[in-house]
């Protein structure tokens, strides 16, 4: 299915929509489910920059290609301060101007939202339609809020219903609705979140929100909407998945990589989207040549310490700090993250402080931080800690350490100690990409000295360090196995020694070959070796069939097999 972009993505270029293969898979699922109305509202949460606005937004434009029973309607709740009419009357039109859009395949009124006298003379054919905007408008000129609030909010149910199709509303942001609607008399209708207890429910229109506070939004969803949304965390990518964003970046932005310094980039930000698109698309000054890990070194620490990742991490701190201002709430963040990522109960957190509060008062403080995204709840409600996010950490003491104890960090000695601690080794790199070309497929000879014009490539799923059963060979672990499509079985084994590969390397290897051959089980051995064989242990490997390579006859990092 080719995509229509109908609603305009936050990454851009959409090629660069890399991974989440199982959440969008689940999702999709859900899709199918919202049509047979029996998909149940859900919660997407992480942090900023995780990447929930583009899944919803891909989501959209899935639906949109689609275009059948299921209709999408996108509204973000912005960190402004609206009156609740205001909001009510910019949330029925947003729904439809998009409802419009979808109806005449009018992808302009996504983005230009139709004003309230428009719509009514555009659907003043749908007598449902049109009840809908009297009623909103006979409110509107009694300036009943309430009231207007009522009809917008179950606007979309309501023309799902009658209408016999579904809606799907993504509500970007959904925690500031508590915090930015305001009543007569300016002040924030702190439980307003409320009014969607029983909208929520709507299997015709149910609802995806997501959170950038996932202390906040979670506390809103469980103290006024409890039971009404299955939840979804959003963590960093998997391994495959960040090494194809790495590059696919590599790729667009035309920085120059290498195989060790993606791995190096990916190790260093623990596959964290943000982190990953940040040291590509930054601030940092200097030439980009990722070819080097300390030029990589040299962009990271200006971002943590002046760039992009110090100022998200400063929002989510500023705001924190804003609530529970004073030292006693940042030596608590300093001494969780001195725990590494071990949990800490109220009791050791005042002794070992020696804080001048009450219980109650210390409680308050933590969920304070908890609610605003600095720390965590433990496994009770008497247990905290920090996420082991080592940046994380660098950005806090780069601001706050030298006020909490008078002791500066050099951030880029702390970043450089990180060194090796993150990277992937080379083997296990190689692992990843053996496993890449061969669920694409590769032919025999492009990869070995000895191979033929036969095609591999897998059927089912592929695995890493597999067990090999059925044999009386003791620990044999195959790097990479799977199934051809022809039917045998493929054993990958792949050796990233300096030195060139011998005898000893390879004799369980040929013993593996020939006990399958005894019990008649199709197989293709190749075996891989980047510094290639002794003389002795390819002659081995030509007597006895196994294919063999090595980084000479394919350079098999090159980039440009990985996008």
């Amino acid at each position: 299915m080719e995509i229509i972009y109908a609603l305009k993505e936050n990454i851009g270029v959409p090629e660069l929509f890399t991974g989440r293969r199982a959440i969008m898979e689940n999702f999709e699922h859900w899709l199918y489910n919202i049509r047979k109305e029996i998909g149940k509202s859900r919660a997407l949460l992480s942090r900023r920059k995780k990447g929930k606005t583009v899944i919803m937004q891909r989501l959209y434009n899935i639906i949109w290609t689609q275009n059948d029973s299921l209709v999408p309607f996108f509204y973000e709740i912005r960190e402004q301060n609206m009156m609740l009419g205001e909001f009510a009357e910019d949330f029925i039109t947003s729904f439809l101007s998009q409802y419009y859009a979808f109806l005449t395949r009018k992808k302009r009124f996504i983005v230009r939202q139709l004003t309230i006298y428009e719509l009514q003379e555009l659907f003043k054919n749908d007598i449902n339609i049109s009840e809908l905007l009297k009623s909103f408008l006979i409110n509107l000129k009694n300036q009943n809020c309430s009231a207007m609030w009522k009809v917008a909010r179950v606007t979309p149910h309501s023309i799902a219903v009658m209408n016999n199709i579904q809606v799907l509303q993504f509500i970007d942001e959904f925690q500031n609705i508590n915090k930015y609607i305001l009543d007569s008399n300016y002040k924030p209708i702190k439980t307003l979140a409320g009014s969607y207890l029983l909208t929520a429910e709507s299997r015709c229109a149910p609802m995806l929100v997501t959170g950038s506070y996932i202390g906040w939004l979670r506390r809103i969803i469980w103290e006024l909407l409890p039971a009404r949304f299955n939840e979804f965390q959003l963590g960093n990518l998997e391994e495959k998945e960040g090494l194809l964003m790495i590059f696919k970046y590599a790729q667009y932005y035309e920085i120059p990589i290498t195989y060790k310094t993606g791995e190096y980039i990916l190790g260093l930000t623990g596959g964290d989207p943000y982190y990953i698109s940040i040291i590509f698309e930054g601030t940092f000054l200097g030439k980009k040549n990722f070819n080097s890990i300390n030029n990589i070194n040299d962009v990271y620490e200006h971002e943590i310490t002046k760039g992009n990742i110090k100022g998200t991490w400063y929002e989510y701190l500023f705001k924190a700090f804003s609530e529970v201002n004073n030292i006693n709430a940042k030596r608590m963040v300093l001494y969780l993250f001195n725990a590494n990522g071990k949990e800490r109960t109220r009791e050791q957190i005042m002794t070992d402080l020696k804080l001048d509060m009450t219980d109650f008062e210390l409680e308050k403080k933590l969920k304070a931080l908890v609610y605003s995204d600095i720390i965590s709840q433990g496994e009770s409600n008497f247990d905290y800690k920090i996420s082991n996010d080592k940046i994380y950490e660098f950005v806090f003491r780069n601001i706050y350490q030298k006020e909490i104890d008078k002791i500066g960090q050099d951030v880029g000695k702390a970043l450089r100690s990180q060194i090796g601690k993150h990277s992937y080794d080379i083997g296990h790199f190689y692992e990843y990409k053996f496993e890449t070309i061969f669920n694409k497929g590769f032919i025999l000879n492009d990869i070995t000295y000895n191979g033929d014009k036969r095609t591999i490539k897998a059927v089912g799923e592929i695995y890493r360090n597999y067990i090999v059963k059925e044999t009386r060979l003791r620990n044999m672990e195959i790097d990479v196995y799977g199934i051809n499509e022809t039917g045998e079985e493929v054993f990958m084994e792949l050796k990233t020694m300096k030195r060139r590969t011998g005898v000893k390397n390879i004799e369980k290897y040929i013993r593996l070959k020939k006990k399958l051959e005894k019990n008649k089980r199709p197989a293709i051995f190749i075996f891989f070796a980047t510094a290639g064989f002794t003389k002795k242990a390819e002659l081995l490997l030509i007597q006895n069939s196994i294919f063999y390579g090595d980084a000479t006859k394919y350079p098999v990092m090159k980039i440009n097999t990985i996008i």
